[in-house]
């Protein structure tokens, strides 16, 4: 019952991020920028330290983390930080839909089978291996939701075709279009980061919550307020590096637009709280599915929010039927991963 208690939420945090760029759609003022540094500071900064002190003495937590995995987190998220700026220099050179299957392919295939060959901590050391039969299930699994990328991605291609919208990389040299290709790569290999730090780092971050007497399913938030801060800090300084190059803080004023940004930093934090305690509750396969599924889920929610915003209004013909394929092929595979 916990591993589908684990899978649950671990769906619904991937969902919650996955549709979180819901506000760079919606905001008229506010850019990416400035949505980025609110859901940075208001999501991954005060959310989680306020929730500490809330729950536990400070203090006597830090007293027990161990400095080794404080460091490796943070070195984690820096990775994951760095991925987020190359990620968004990729979408205004290459555009969003083949920097999005480079990216989540690269992930996908990282953060799932990673865990299989180097075990991580605590309840994920007990893993199988990647040639067990979990593992090659898991595999196979990658294998068809990395195919259904492939064709919602050509799926948005024949859309973009369909409603006459010119081809982000057309006016890029061959050697550019590789070399941003390249890019966008790393930038999935670096993105894992954050899912790395769960696997890897939790353990240590839970035990010292737990000395302190702490014992409910927010234990985790230590790992995410301490062990993020490189990462987030990367982020911030981008967004003001962004804010500043286009002449935008006054844009920073718009309440509503504020609000919305909020919205999106709280997402990222409830994604980051029940994804943690799902994959604990999964069990052993929990870094490995776990971090597959959310992958594959947060995939499904940015096509959500696509579909939401209009972007495939008035599409009709091969354009749909491929994506309907698309997105079969994709829950099949995460109905794969997911059976064990």
């Amino acid at each position: 019952m916990s591993f589908i208690i684990g899978l649950l939420l671990v769906i619904i945090s991937a969902l919650s991020v996955g549709t979180s760029a819901w506000p760079v759609k919606a905001c008229k003022q506010y850019s990416m920028e400035h949505v980025l540094f609110f859901c940075m500071v208001f999501g991954l900064l005060f959310l989680p330290w306020l929730t500490m002190f809330c729950i536990c003495d400070v203090r006597e937590v830090f007293a027990s983390l161990n400095v080794r995995d404080v460091i490796l987190s943070n070195i984690f998220s820096l990775a994951w930080g760095i991925a987020n700026v190359l990620c968004y220099i990729c979408y205004v050179k290459i555009g969003f839909v083949i920097t999005g299957v480079l990216l989540n392919g690269a992930s996908l295939i990282v953060a799932t089978l990673v865990p299989f060959v180097i075990k991580g901590g605590g309840v994920f050391s007990q893993s199988p291996d990647l040639l067990s039969k979990d593992g090659i299930i898991s595999i196979v699994a990658v294998l068809i939701i990395f195919l259904a990328i492939l064709i919602l991605t050509k799926a948005s291609n024949l859309r973009d075709t369909f409603l006459g919208k010119k081809q982000e990389t057309s006016n890029l040299t061959k050697f550019q279009k590789i070399f941003y290709y390249l890019v966008a790569f790393v930038g999935g290999l670096l993105s894992t980061g954050i899912v790395l730090i769960n696997t890897y780092c939790g353990h240590s971050f839970i035990s010292a919550m737990e000395k302190a007497g702490v014992d409910s399913p927010l234990k985790g938030v230590c790992l995410w307020a301490v062990g993020m801060l490189l990462g987030i800090f990367v982020n911030i300084i981008y967004s003001l590096c962004l804010m500043y190059k286009n002449h935008s803080f006054e844009k920073l004023w718009c309440l509503k637009e504020f609000v919305w940004a909020c919205c999106d930093g709280f997402q990222f934090y409830l994604y980051l709280m029940l994804f943690g305690f799902g994959t604990l509750l999964i069990g052993p396969l929990g870094a490995s599915i776990g971090n597959g599924v959310a992958d594959s889920m947060i995939f499904s929610g940015k096509l959500f929010v696509g579909l939401a915003f209009g972007e495939w209004k008035g599409v009709k013909g091969k354009p749909v039927k491929v994506f309907i394929i698309g997105l079969i092929i994709l829950f099949l595979g995460i109905i794969l991963l997911s059976f064990k």
